[in-house]
C-alpha cells in the first residue's frame, strides 16, 4: 500500500520540531553548565573550609546534570536526524518504485 505525500511530510515536520527540541534543551542544558561555573554569593557567614567543601559540591552536581542534559539533547538531536533520513530514504524508494510501474 503506497503512503502517501502527506505522510512524508508529517515524518519531516516530527523530526524537525524533535530537532528544534533538541536545540532547546542543548541551549538550557549548556545555560545551566554556565551557571554552575560561577561563583556564588552566601546570605549568612560560613567558613571558608564549609563554604568550599559547598561551593565545589554544588558547582561538580551542577555542572554533571548540565552535561548529561547536554548528551540527553545530543541523542534527541541524532534520534530525529535519522528519523529525517529515513523519510528521505523511503520518499526516494516510494518514487523509484512509482517511476517503475
Amino acid at each position: 500500500m503506497p503512503m502517501k505525500a502527506a505522510t512524508y511530510k508529517t515524518m519531516l515536520q516530527t523530526a524537525q520540531q524533535g530537532v528544534a527540541a533538541g536545540f532547546a534543551q542543548a541551549s538550557d542544558a549548556a545555560a545551566e553548565i554556565e551557571r554552575s561555573s560561577r561563583p556564588q554569593e552566601d546570605t549568612v557567614e560560613i567558613s571558608q573550609q564549609a563554604r568550599a567543601v559547598q561551593q565545589g559540591a554544588a558547582q561538580d552536581a551542577d555542572l554533571i546534570e548540565g552535561l548529561i542534559n547536554l548528551s540527553r539533547a545530543r541523542a534527541q538531536i541524532m534520534a530525529n536526524l535519522a528519523t529525517a533520513r529515513t523519510a528521505d530514504e523511503v520518499s526516494r524508494t516510494a518514487l523509484k518504485i512509482g517511476k517503475k510501474a
